[in-house]
C-alpha cells in the first residue's frame, strides 16, 4: 500500500484536491485491497481553507513522525503569502 501526503496550504484550489483523491478511492474500491491511503496534512496541523473558503481539517502536521512514500503539495494561487 503507497501511504500519500497531500499537504494543503491556505487557499489552495479545492478542485485539486479532488482530483487526487478521487482517482484514489475508486483504485481502492476496484481493487481486491487497499490500494493507496491518504492523508490530509497542513504545516501546523491546524485547518486551512481552500480558495472558494471551504475550512478543512487536516489529519496532521507534514512536521510529524509521519513518513509518506509520496508528498503531494498543493498551495494558493498566491505561494508567496504561505513563506515563512
Amino acid at each position: 500500500m503507497k501511504e500519500i501526503a497531500i499537504v494543503l496550504f491556505e487557499g489552495f484550489p479545492l478542485m485539486s484536491m479532488t482530483t487526487i483523491t478521487e482517482p484514489l478511492r475508486v483504485a481502492n474500491r476496484e481493487s481486491s485491497h487497499t490500494l493507496f491511503n491518504w492523508q490530509l496534512v497542513t504545516e501546523t496541523g491546524d485547518p486551512v481553507c481552500s480558495s472558494s473558503g471551504i475550512p478543512i481539517t487536516p489529519q496532521q502536521s507534514y512536521k510529524s513522525d509521519y513518513v509518506p512514500d509520496v508528498m503531494l503539495v498543493l498551495t494558493s494561487y498566491y505561494p508567496e503569502k504561505s513563506l515563512t
